[in-house]
């Protein structure tokens, strides 16, 4: 039991670093079968109750962000607490 629990704590990890560093908070909110490609590209397990495990342990460390939207639930990846805002279009283009 020891050694699964090691693995599926690798794999949490993984997976958050992995969504983090690829700046995943820019994609919004997005369905689940988005981050359950994800997971299941980053680990390279193709079990969907092992992907739907590090997916809930995501949501219970609050990394990730619940909404629903005419009858679907969304999820934002948001590990930092970031102003929603930003993800709201302006109507601005600013080329630096």
């Amino acid at each position: 039991m020891r050694r699964k629990n090691k693995f599926f704590k690798k794999n949490c990890e993984n997976v958050f670093t992995y969504l983090n560093y690829r700046n995943s908070f820019y994609m919004g909110y997005v369905p689940y079968i988005i981050f359950k490609n994800r997971i299941s590209y980053i680990t390279g397990v193709k079990e969907g109750i092992l992907i739907r495990r590090i997916f809930n342990w995501l949501l219970i460390n609050k990394y990730m962000k619940k909404k629903r939207r005419i009858g679907r639930v969304v999820y934002l990846f948001n590990p930092n607490n970031l102003d929603e805002e930003i993800l709201k279009p302006n109507g601005r283009i600013i080329f630096q």
